[in-house]
């Protein structure tokens, strides 16, 4: 079955919006320290799913995410200033 991809999203928007999505499950199951809020996460699954895209449900098993989720996700939580471009990037397209 073919998926609906939102209108103005490209497949790359897309994959780029999943990655972010697992980077932010990984934060929040695994280490259990989200750098975003439970609105600002609600936010982006609602728009990639509206864009077609399936996420599932967490896991707090980190073999579940691929290693460059587990590498992203630590980069977030050791780099101060990785973290806050990060986290400005973020609140400038939410």
């Amino acid at each position: 079955m073919a998926k609906k991809k939102q209108a103005g999203l490209s497949n790359r928007e897309l994959g780029r919006m999943h990655f972010e999505l697992m980077v932010h499950r990984f934060l929040y199951y695994v280490f259990a320290e989200p750098v975003i809020s439970d609105h600002q996460y609600d936010a982006l699954e609602r728009a990639f799913t509206t864009g077609g895209g399936f996420v599932g449900v967490g896991s707090d098993n980190a073999s579940d995410y691929h290693p460059l989720v587990a590498k992203e996700a630590g980069r977030l939580l050791k780099d101060e200033a990785w973290r806050s471009a990060y986290l400005a990037r973020f609140a400038t397209n939410s």
